[in-house]
């Protein structure tokens, strides 16, 4: 079937990328659930989970949330990873599940536009609503990142590191891909070309997104990435547990109870429950020393650099 005929069949259907591995497994079931649970009949939800390799009973238990109007298809980029990880030795760049999603573009080339979630994220809103909102010539719809406004550190770090306006730097958590633009601009090739000269320890993934993706950028309503540690939203579209502190581990996060409210309709609810008893004070501690040690590399990385402006240099070379 060539890419016209399939987009013309996909009228309706409402493209969903998660990326996760074995260990994230019970989390992303939770996020499928939530999204299950305020998918409107009419359309149909294409869940695409790519992963890099998944025990048969995960991949079994992660199947098990589809409706009639919502299918979860299980994708293995394994030799897509390993060919990206043969090219970053040199840089020696971390390249975890987070990078899956440089690679859907040109992978779905049925798909127009696609929403991408990641997999610590709870759905409160229709995703429907938000693949409807029209992109125009924008790379990509996202919310600005609450961590870069906040601290004096990070805002340094956006601005000198990436050359990017703190205001301006997006998190990737939640994110509105317009498809057929990130093939017509080669952002595989280019992230490619990046990656060989740049590396980015503070965010990873998200850096190199905000670096391609600079200036192309259409900001969507913070209610679609609703982070805890930000003001809580009244009405959240999409809970985002970004950083360490997660609902499952703590208490006292914002929007916890809608957390567990779809974790008692996944199948991997046992599995939570014991992460939840082996999480000990000392997981406590690796965790704030996690929180600590983001900022101490930022300061490191703007000491050690300088003035680098990577999207600068980024531009020279393809003139964008």
């Amino acid at each position: 079937m060539n890419a016209k005929k399939a987009t013309a069949q996909n009228k309706h259907v409402i493209p969903v990328f998660f990326a996760a591995d074995d260990n994230y497994a019970p989390y992303l079931s939770v996020a499928v659930c939530s999204l299950a649970a305020h998918a409107a009949r009419r359309y149909r939800y294409a869940v695409h989970v790519l992963h890099a390799g998944l025990t048969p009973d995960n991949a079994r238990r992660l199947l098990s949330p589809a409706t009639p109007h919502v299918s979860v298809t299980l994708i293995d980029v394994t030799e897509k990873l390993a060919a990206l990880r043969a090219r970053a030795v040199r840089c020696d760049a971390y390249l975890g599940a987070d990078y899956y999603r440089v690679f859907i573009a040109e992978m779905f080339p049925q798909y127009d536009k696609a929403v991408y979630l990641d997999a610590d994220v709870t759905v409160l809103g229709d995703v429907a609503e938000l693949f409807a909102t029209d992109l125009g010539g924008y790379l990509l719809g996202a919310v600005p990142d609450a961590d870069a406004n906040g601290s004096a550190v990070l805002r340094r770090y956006a601005s000198r590191t990436l050359g990017i306006l703190p205001q301006s730097y997006f998190n990737d958590g939640v994110l509105l891909l317009n498809l057929h633009a990130l093939r017509q601009e080669y952002l595989y090739e280019r992230f490619l070309h990046l990656l060989d000269s740049q590396r980015f320890p503070v965010a990873q993934a998200q850096d190199y997104f905000n670096v391609l993706c600079r200036d192309r950028v259409l900001y969507l309503n913070a209610a679609w990435n609703a982070v805890p540690q930000s003001e809580e939203h009244k009405r959240p579209a999409v809970v985002h547990y970004s950083r360490t502190r997660k609902p499952w581990h703590y208490d006292d996060v914002p929007y916890r109870a809608h957390f567990w409210r779809y974790a008692l309709m996944s199948p991997f609810l046992g599995d939570i429950l014991d992460d939840r008893l082996r999480f000990t004070p000392e997981c406590a501690a690796r965790d704030a020393d996690c929180e600590t040690f983001r900022s101490v590399r930022a300061t490191a990385l703007c000491a050690a650099q300088g003035f680098c402006h990577a999207a600068r240099h980024y531009a020279d070379v393809y003139g964008v």
